[in-house]
């Protein structure tokens, strides 16, 4: 694919960028505030964001160093 097209430059992105920009005029900025049902955890090897009893307990790792291999499952 064309890089061009794929960076941003083009596309929907400078009109998006308009229009948030026109919207966001004159507001402050506002710290996010994380739900309290979303965790980090770590997923895959990386720091990762989580639901509460919603995220997979086969995919959480207290080792951040531990990598997943995926395992073909039966149909």
């Amino acid at each position: 694919m064309n890089p061009q097209l794929s960076s941003g430059i083009t596309g929907a992105t400078p009109i998006w960028h308009n229009i948030m920009a026109n919207l966001l005029e004159g507001k402050e900025d506002q710290k996010f505030i994380k739900p309290k049902d979303v965790v980090e955890v770590a997923i895959n090897g990386r720091k990762d964001l989580g639901l509460i009893n919603l995220t997979p307990k086969s995919v959480i790792s207290s080792d951040p160093l531990i990598t997943f291999t995926p395992t073909p499952s039966n149909p």
